[in-house]
């Protein structure tokens, strides 16, 4: 209702990166506030994702102390510490708002597939050009909330952090498939899958979509794997309807014909010249821009006629070259730790949910450091919250928050 009310007012948008960091801190405050009322007490329980994250802020802190500018990198400490989620859900009441955090992620990522759809009728009836010139400035710049993005449907962020964002409600309506025993439950998870692969088709997000293939592989574990066909049909059913999709699916393998895709390139390698630099704690958190001004007159750097320096949209090569060998330990530590969680899980029947979220799990979190391989997906803030959200769906804590006692309720018993 708060990030409604400011969209009308011309602040921000609903579904944007301001509107999931209100949403946080509402969560964090609500959850403070009732714990020092005594009505719902933040119960903190070990966890196994605990030496992880210790590992992870302690190798960031080492190399910003070491770095090119470390009162600047110190300054991202907001950014370092989106697990924060994580930990409310497993503390606050036990973890019975696990259930509910899953429903809310989920009714809100349908409502953006359902926005993005929208966007792409809005277009294709050829409304933009009808739009009073008012809407060009409303909520900053409220005109591309209405309308596609170089052809792409994009909700209220970026395509490219659209497509992250609603990844795993795809997954997980086609997990749901895979689970759905009778016919019309099939149906609505039919509809439920080609609503989200729709929009990530249509968001022409090339990352999303090879982490989509990824999520997909891994439900071939599944002992219904042969239901795959569907969505794979329907998927190939629209690339032959729609051309620009095909030419921009060809893009993956032919990059030298995709300004985008060239320019990754430029900016992969500037930012691997800029890691063997500083190959050990890197340059310091935020500090890749600067590195790369400093030693682009060096052998190995590659001019960047973009100019965009400070993002190597790559979550590993920037790692690597902000936070050295140990970050990137650290990166592939917290993204390993999920996915073997999720596989040990996905046939288990304890805890408080279904076997469809199971294996929606175990294909969200095979297919997100495939997504971080063409963009930084982890340090967005939309798609982190996602994933650490998520991640307290696993069996991570004590039983007090996973199943069997007293944190589960009867909502976790109904989901």
């Amino acid at each position: 209702m708060l990030s409604t009310a400011a969209f009308l007012t011309g602040f921000f948008p609903p579904l944007s990166i301001a509107g999931a960091n209100i949403a946080l801190f509402l969560f964090l405050g609500a959850a403070l506030a009732s714990h020092a009322l005594g009505r719902e007490r933040i119960v903190p329980a070990r966890t196994a994702f605990d030496v992880p994250l210790l590992f992870f802020l302690a190798v960031w802190a080492l190399s910003s102390a070491l770095g090119m500018d470390p009162a600047k990198s110190f300054a991202k400490f907001g950014s370092q510490v989106r697990f924060l989620p994580f930990y409310l859900a497993l503390w606050v009441g036990g973890g019975r708002y696990r259930p509910l955090l899953l429903r809310g992620y989920l009714w809100g990522a349908g409502t953006a597939v359902a926005y993005g759809g929208l966007q792409y009728l809005t277009d294709l009836a050829g409304l933009p050009a009808r739009f009073p010139s008012f809407f060009q400035t409303w909520g900053g710049t409220g005109y591309n909330y209405l309308t596609l993005v170089t052809g792409r449907i994009h909700g209220a962020t970026h395509p490219l952090t659209y497509a992250e964002t609603i990844l795993p409600f795809f997954l997980m309506g086609t997990a749901a498939f895979l689970e759905a025993e009778e016919r019309n439950s099939q149906l609505k998870t039919i509809a439920w899958f080609s609503a989200g692969g729709a929009a990530l088709l249509l968001s022409q997000s090339r990352g999303p979509w090879l982490a989509a293939g990824v999520g997909m592989a891994a439900l071939c574990l599944h002992p219904r794997r042969r239901r795959l066909i569907t969505p794979l049909a329907l998927a190939g059913a629209v690339f032959l309807l729609f051309p620009a999709l095909r030419q921009r699916g060809t893009t993956i393998v032919d990059t030298a014909n995709d300004e985008s895709a060239s320019h990754r390139l430029v900016l992969w390698n500037n930012t691997w010249q800029v890691a063997k630099r500083r190959p050990w704690f890197g340059v310091g958190a935020g500090c890749l821009k600067e590195a790369v001004e400093r030693y682009r007159v060096e052998p190995g750097f590659l001019p960047n006629p973009r100019g965009r320096n400070g993002d190597a949209h790559n979550q590993y090569l920037h790692h690597l070259a902000e936070r050295g060998a140990f970050g990137l330990a650290a990166l592939l530590l917290l993204f390993g730790l999920p996915l073997v969680l999720a596989l040990r899980g996905r046939s288990s029947r304890e805890g408080p949910f279904p076997g469809w979220v199971r294996w929606g799990l175990l294909a969200s979190f095979a297919a997100f450091p495939i997504a971080n391989i063409t963009e930084r997906a982890f340090d967005a803030a939309v798609p982190a919250m996602v994933f650490w959200i998520l991640a307290s769906l696993l069996p991570v804590c004590s039983k007090t928050a996973d199943g069997g006692g007293p944190g589960r309720s009867e909502d976790a018993r109904r989901s």
